[in-house]
């Protein structure tokens, strides 16, 4: 089954337009390929980090609900860094 398309045209700075298509042509590939392939990992990327945003938010919100939280100065003291 073939995957289903769509074309988007975006516009870029002439230095990157010729950069990928050295590398296309180097390569031996089309630029959409590089394109697909670079939005893909961008896009994974930034999905990771607003899962671990929201599951950082998630346990500083749990560990501010425990209490179990000291400031500097007791810290300090416990570490003999005063």
């Amino acid at each position: 089954m073939k995957t289903q398309t769509t074309t988007i045209s975006a516009q870029i700075p002439k230095t990157l337009a010729k950069r990928l298509s050295a590398l296309a042509e180097a390569e031996n590939r089309s630029k959409s390929y590089y394109i697909k392939e670079a939005l893909n990992n961008f896009l994974d990327e930034k999905v990771d980090d607003i899962k671990d945003y929201i599951e950082t938010e998630k346990r500083y919100r749990d560990f501010l609900a425990s209490g179990k939280s000291s400031s500097l100065e007791e810290i300090a003291d416990r570490y003999n860094l005063n």
